[in-house]
């Protein structure tokens, strides 16, 4: 790593897995990059999104929201808006393993009808109630068709320089980005998650490992009251990161991350398709009718 000579300033270099598929993110919709697979201006989007989430509540208004936003992560030069422009922060994204394609849907013939019927792929890693939108139309099915993919096993290392008055900043979205988002489509789905596998700072490595499952309560309340500032008031409408976090820990024997995405999307199926089914017109809970949660 080079480091930046300029006084103020910081470099570091992240080194990142893609521990779960990556969904789309590139210049065609659901599909990956076909040059670079992961972005450096998608990066800088979900940074600037997290870094509402989490700093946000220091501006009482749009307004001043959107200005030191635009200051921070860059916004579009304004004749006689003297604060627009480049961003103070300098984003580069080196991919070090484009992954493998999985696919997780086929078209195969009916052996009943003998018409196109679309399945999940054997062999497919991936819940296909996670990936549904990846499913072709049946109007367009065809036996043995391409079907889109998904991109499993992606690495990268992201070099981020800023300036030293704003570390706090930068490092509130980070932690949000890593803790709670991804990269790419469909990240409230599991897709696309992160691990944070090496760390450098001014050529000097930093510690990475995660806590272990008895102590990740205590560490991300720790983390909340880093990085979220106490009295924060967040402009009605920006999403944000409550101070208190409802969740529960469920500790269990080792499993890959794989496996732990796909134990919670069967939970999350269960819930929005059969858990929050109600009759229509007795109220009572039941395996068909009406749900509470529609996708």
């Amino acid at each position: 790593m080079k480091k930046d000579e300029r006084p103020g300033w910081v470099t570091e270099i992240r080194k990142y897995k893609i521990i779960t598929p990556l969904y789309g993110g590139g210049e065609e919709t659901q599909k990956a990059d076909s040059v670079t697979t992961v972005r450096a201006t998608e990066v800088r989007g979900h940074l600037r999104f997290w870094w509402r989430a989490t700093r946000g509540g220091l501006f009482s208004d749009l307004k001043m929201l959107h200005k030191a936003e635009g200051k921070i992560w860059g916004s579009a030069a304004v004749e006689k808006e003297k604060d627009s422009g480049p961003s103070d922060v300098k984003i580069v994204v080196q991919t070090h393993s484009k992954g493998e394609e999985d696919k997780p849907f086929e078209v195969v013939r009916s052996k009943k009808s003998g018409k196109p019927n679309i399945q999940s792929r054997p062999g497919s890693i991936v819940p296909s109630y996670a990936a549904f939108p990846l499913q072709p139309k049946k109007e367009d099915a065809i036996v043995g068709m391409e079907t889109l993919a998904v991109r499993v096993g992606v690495e990268f290392a992201l070099e981020i320089t800023y300036p030293k008055s704003i570390e706090k900043d930068v490092q509130a979205a980070l932690w949000a980005w890593e803790t709670f988002g991804g990269i790419g489509g469909r990240t409230r789905r599991g897709f696309g998650a992160l691990k944070l596998d090496e760390r450098w700072v001014e050529d000097q490595k930093v510690p990475t490992a995660l806590p272990q499952a008895g102590q990740v309560k205590t560490e991300l309340e720790k983390q909340l009251k880093e990085y979220l500032v106490a009295d924060a008031k967040w402009p009605v409408g920006v999403p944000h990161i409550a101070h208190i976090l409802r969740m529960k820990v469920f500790p269990k024997n080792p499993v890959s991350p794989i496996q732990a995405w796909r134990n919670l999307i069967e939970r999350y199926q269960y819930f929005r398709q059969f858990g929050a089914r109600v009759d229509k017109t007795t109220g009572e809970q039941k395996n068909q009718g009406l749900s509470l949660w529609p996708e």
